[in-house]
């Protein structure tokens, strides 16, 4: 009698453990059926070069040869002999040019599917000088006159500004505002929203 007793107990546990088991899969289920998952296709809400800033879209390599001389005149008469010093040398220098695109607009005509850019020019951002590309063609000392660092310096900025001189004279600018229009052109048609589109530029007007 006393293991029956304790069987009954076993099987009401087991009971319960079983309803209680049924009752969390039941609300499990409910759960599940009323909750629904919604995946929406993106949508673009920018065309993806705002935060660009200045985007260097050309970039010149440039040897530039710079011939330093200093001698001392008579009285500017002419130049007394065996006081010249002279160096030539040349550095490349690295022109960058590009697109300020924080200054780009832009309107979407959805009818039309037009996307229209109003966009600055390219200009020259900065010349830099390669140190590792030094070559020296003369270097010639005079006792009686000597090329100090400050007229050193301004040789090497005179060489930056033949550079960017050099830079535009070869169409420079234009390659960089081409350049530029392929790359916004490539960001607008990248999304799924404006690849269909078409992309008309115009240039911002210079203050």
């Amino acid at each position: 009698m006393k293991n029956k007793g304790i069987m009954d107990k076993v099987i009401t546990i087991v009971k319960w453990i079983a309803i209680i088991i049924i009752v969390i899969a039941a609300v499990q289920i409910t759960v599940n059926l009323g909750t629904k998952y919604i995946s929406s296709s993106p949508k673009t809400t920018k065309l993806g070069f705002e935060n660009v800033g200045q985007l260097v879209t050309q970039t010149a390599y440039l040897t530039v040869v710079k011939d330093n001389k200093k001698n001392i005149d008579f009285f500017n008469l002419f130049k007394i002999p065996f006081t010249e010093t002279r160096k030539i040398f040349s550095y490349d220098i690295e022109v960058d040019a590009g697109v300020d695109f924080s200054k780009i607009t832009y309107d979407v005509e959805k009818e039309q599917k037009n996307v229209k850019i109003k966009l600055p020019h390219a200009k020259i951002y900065k010349a830099k000088i390669n140190t590792d590309s030094f070559r020296s063609y003369l270097d010639s000392d005079s006792i009686f006159t000597k090329i100090n660092m400050i007229e050193h310096n301004e040789s090497l900025k005179k060489m930056e500004e033949q550079a960017v001189k050099d830079a535009e004279a070869n169409n420079m600018l234009k390659f960089a505002d081409e350049n530029a229009k392929r790359i916004i052109k490539g960001l607008v048609n990248s999304s799924d929203e404006y690849k269909e589109y078409n992309v008309l530029f115009e240039y911002l007007e210079e203050k």
